[in-house]
This record gives structure tokens, sequence and C-alpha cells, in this order.
């Protein structure tokens, strides 16, 4: 009697251990899974800022270039501008020589 009733004591115990594994066991496999999900999450976050920095590295390239075009044509109007100037003083002293001309004659 004193043997099974050891031996009943024994399963007894030897199931709460179980029980006590399989419970810490669901807790880590619960805690690993979770931080494996925030692990991808973090890796999508990341993607995604990497992602963002090349749009934005790319739209400042071509914002460059855009602002570099319109400083080029910007220079060009200014050479324009100067030369239609300076063809219009050279106009306006022809037109009063030719002013002058018409008054003594």
């Amino acid at each position: 009697m004193t043997i099974s009733r050891a031996l009943v004591e024994l399963k007894l115990s030897y199931s709460q251990l179980q029980e006590q594994f399989e419970k810490e066991r669901y807790e880590l496999t619960t805690t690993a899974m979770t931080a494996k999900n925030e692990l991808y999450d973090l890796d999508a976050q990341l993607l995604l800022a990497r992602t963002e920095t090349t749009s934005y590295k790319e739209s400042t390239k071509e914002l460059e270039k855009t602002v570099k075009n319109l400083e080029e044509e910007l220079s060009n109007a200014n050479t324009i501008i100067t030369e239609l100037r300076n063809q219009s003083v050279i106009d306006n002293e022809r037109n009063i020589e030719l002013s002058s001309e018409l008054v003594t004659l």
C-alpha cells in the first residue's frame, strides 16, 4: 500500500511538473512569437524608411536638375535682355543722328 501511495504521489508530482513545463513552454513560445512579430514589423518599417529615403534622394536630384536648368534659362534671358538694351541704345543714338540730319536738311 505504501508503494502504491508513493507511486500515485510520484505520478501526481510528475503530472504537476509536466503541466508546469508545458505552461512555461507555452509562455516562452508566445514571447518568442511576439518578438518575431515585432522584428518583422521593424524590418517592414526599415524597408519603408529606406524606400522613402531613396525616393527623397531621387526627388532631390530631379529638383537640383530643374534648378540648374532654370538658372541656365535665367542666365540666357539676362544675356538676351542685355543685348536688347545695348541694341536699343544703339538704335536710339542712330535715330537721334537721323533726326538731326533731317532737321538740318
